[in-house]
This record gives structure tokens, C-alpha cells and sequence, in this order.
């Protein structure tokens, strides 16, 4: 949300002229009690068959209508930074050459939402339709397809055949919560052939996976990301940035954005027991390739979630 005075008003053109929207008014924005600014729900309901098209969760197409992704108070050092490394991984989406971002860190610090806005912010700038799964859903949505339309011929796919062909040939694949799927023999090797045959191709893949970075002796502190409440200036920096930069929900990057960026890492910078253990949890051959088509982003802090319920009660 923003302050009123920092708004400009728009006409939404997703709406019919003859039934403008009681709501907003047609000016696709809403005024609220606090005069703080939201985007209309008739903004979200526009947007519903593309974030159905791309696979986005319900629960996070909320999203598409951000108008500052940090807008939370419990955001810090390493989520702004994880956000500024999503904002150059698109500002230079054409030069990545099939490079991809592995969000790694505890749950519920959100690895998800940035790994769903990179794949809206991607829609928005270039028209790139990439494509959002849960692991375990995507694993469950292939079981169910095996043995259908069986006496499929060459020219009429299987629906099994179709939805993994979607799979590997989408522009950019998120894969969330890798690694939390039991790996029975079947699950390791429909994940293994995704990720090779994305890894011949050179099309990239997001992935997100939870572990706790402090067991592998891995700090914010140590790694130039201290966990606590982002500092006022590079807060207010980084607002500023995010308000330039987006228009329903992403505004033209602005010119000289290209002087921030964010960390990352490469597979040989993590140490070798967190290696050890992804190969471990995701196998050798899927560790490896991960390993050399993305670069690590570490996420810190408290689980939101558990500090919503929390709240809640």
C-alpha cells in the first residue's frame, strides 16, 4: 500500500466502459480509511485466466497487485536482498543464458512469494509466460495421468505427454519446495529427466528449497546479509525503487537501477556439507546440474507464517 499523495490515478482498460466498476470508479484503485492506496479487486479479477495460465496459487495472486513487495515491517537484510537479486535476474533475463535462482533458507521466509513475483515481474517486462509448480503437486498431477488415453498416436499426446512437454519447454520453470517430496525411484527420475532435459535446452529453472543455513554454519552476518530490520536509508532506498518500478503490478525499471545489486552465490561458494546434504536430499545427478544453472540466494529469519498464527490467536 501507499501513501494517497505518492499515487497516480489510472483508467483500468480491462473494463467495459458501459459497467465500470462500483468500487474504484473505473480508476482500478481504492482509497482507504488510513488514505493509504490498494489496487481494486477488479485489477485481480482481470488478471485471473493469466495467473491460472501460469499455475500461481490462489493463495499468492495477491502478488500481481503488490504495489511494493516491501511492504511487510519483519522485512530484512537478506529478503531486501534476495528482492534486489530478483530485480537484476530480470533486468537481465536475456543475458542469463539458461541461469536460474535457487532460493535456499528456513521455511517461511519468503522464498515462495519472491520466486512467484520474478515470474510476474518476467510476464510484465517481456511477456515471458513462464510456469509455477509445487514439487509434490506436480509429482501427484503426473501419477494421476499415467495409464490415461493410452492408445494415444504420435499426432494426439497423451495428457501425461502433454503437461510434461508443458513442463520442460516453458520459457522459465519454477520448482517450489524441492527436495520435500518422499524420493521413490519414480519421483527421482521424473524430477532428474525435467531438470536434464531443461539443462540441455538451456532454459532456466527457479527453485526453492528449506534448510536451515546455521546448521552449515552459514550467518547473515557472515555473508554480508545481518539479520535485523533493514537499515532506514536502504529501506527508504529501496522503496523508492520498487514505487519506480512497477506498474500494475511493474512500472518501467528505473534508469539508473543497474548500480544495485544483489548477492548471490555460486554452487562452489556453499560450504561442502551443505552440498553434500543437497545432494543427498535431491540425489548427485539433479545436485550437480542445479548446481551449475543457478545461483544460490540465501534467505534468513523467522518463519511468517507461524508469526501470523501467532497473532491470530
Amino acid at each position: 500500500m501507499n501513501d494517497v499523495n505518492n499515487v497516480k490515478f489510472f483508467e483500468n482498460p480491462s473494463l467495459n466502459k458501459k459497467s465500470v466498476c462500483p468500487k474504484c470508479k473505473g480508476r482500478g484503485l481504492v482509497i482507504n480509511e488510513d488514505n493509504t492506496v490498494e489496487y481494486c479487486d477488479c485489477i485481480l479479477s482481470s488478471k485471473e485466466p493469466l495467473l491460472k495460465t501460469m499455475n500461481i496459487p490462489r493463495r499468492y495472486w495477491s502478488i500481481a497487485n503488490k504495489s511494493d513487495i516491501l511492504n511487510t515491517e519483519n522485512a530484512n537484510c537478506s529478503y531486501t536482498n534476495a528482492y534486489i537479486s530478483v530485480l537484476d535476474y530480470v533486468n537481465k533475463f536475456k543475458e542469463n543464458s539458461g541461469k536460474g535462482l535457487f532460493f535456499i533458507g528456513p521455511p517461511g521466509v519468503g522464498k515462495t512469494y519472491l520466486s512467484i513475483f520474478l515470474l510476474l515481474y518476467l510476464e510484465e517486462k517481456y511477456k515471458i509466460r513462464g510456469l509455477f509448480y509445487d514439487v509434490r503437486t506436480l509429482i501427484a498431477d503426473l501419477k494421476t495421468l499415467i495409464g490415461k488415453d493410452r492408445y494415444a498416436t504420435d499426432n494426439n499426446m497423451s495428457s501425461y505427454d502433454k503437461l510434461l512437454s508443458k513442463i520442460i519447454k516453458t520459457p522459465i520453470l519454477v520448482l517450489d519446495d524441492l527436495g520435500s517430496e518422499v524420493l521413490t525411484d519414480y519421483n527421482r527420475d521424473i524430477i532428474t529427466y525435467i531438470i536434464a532435459s531443461r539443462y540441455n535446452d538451456m532454459k532456466p529453472i527457479v527453485i526453492t528449497t528449506n534448510f536451515d543455513l546455521t546448521r552449515y554454519d552459514i550467518h547473515p552476518k557472515d555473508v554480508g546479509l545481518e539479520d535485523k530490520p533493514a537499515i532506514k536509508n536502504n529501506k527508504k532506498k529501496m522503496d523508492t525503487i520498487t514505487l519506480q518500478s512497477q506498474k500494475i503490478p511493474f512500472e518501467k525499471e528505473r534508469q539508473n537501477q543497474e548500480d544495485i545489486h544483489g548477492r548471490v552465490f555460486s554452487y562452489k561458494d556453499l560450504p561442502n556439507a551443505l552440498r553434500g546434504d543437497l545432494a543427498l536430499r535431491l540425489g548427485d545427478s539433479i545436485a550437480s546440474r542445479l548446481g551449475e544453472m543457478c545461483n544460490f540466494v540465501y534467505m534468513f529469519g523467522k518463519d511468517r507464517r507461524a508469526l501470523k498464527s501467532k497473532k491470530g490467536t
